[in-house]
């Protein structure tokens, strides 16, 4: 099953990511891969959990592109206060996690969650990005 939208594209993505280099790198990816745009931005896990939260169903996005280490609130801690508020069958968007790092056991911690698309470097390869959102 796809995880694109109509029109063969994702349709809504959020960003939640310290470095703002990286939104930028990935706004253009998103773009020019799938012409689409990321319609929001946060760059800390606290302002995004809290839209999560806010957000009427029909608002949330499509795909939620996490870096999981951050400060304030990184992205383990995010995905774990989602999975405690609300279970994962009834996330309506699939998480794709970004890791500067290549720690092991982040690998391993991915698995404990069923709505991780993708896990991926954040030296943006594309066709691991457009493997992850196509699939």
């Amino acid at each position: 099953m796809s995880n694109l939208g109509e029109n063969n594209k994702p349709s809504r993505i959020w960003v939640v990511d310290d470095d703002p280099i990286f939104h930028f790198m990935l706004k253009k990816q998103v773009e020019m891969r799938f012409n689409a745009l990321v319609e929001r931005e946060f760059y800390e896990g606290k302002n995004a959990l809290a839209a999560v939260f806010a957000a009427k169903m029909e608002e949330l996005p499509q795909f939620i592109f996490l870096d999981l280490h951050m400060p304030i609130l990184d992205g383990w801690s995010f995905l774990h206060a989602l999975k405690e508020a609300r279970p994962e069958e009834n996330w309506p968007f699939k998480v794709v996690v970004f890791s500067s790092t290549q720690n092991p056991d982040d690998f391993v911690r991915v698995s404990e969650f069923k709505t991780i698309a993708g896990f991926m470097n954040k030296r943006l390869d594309s066709s691991q990005l457009d493997g992850v959102i196509r699939n």
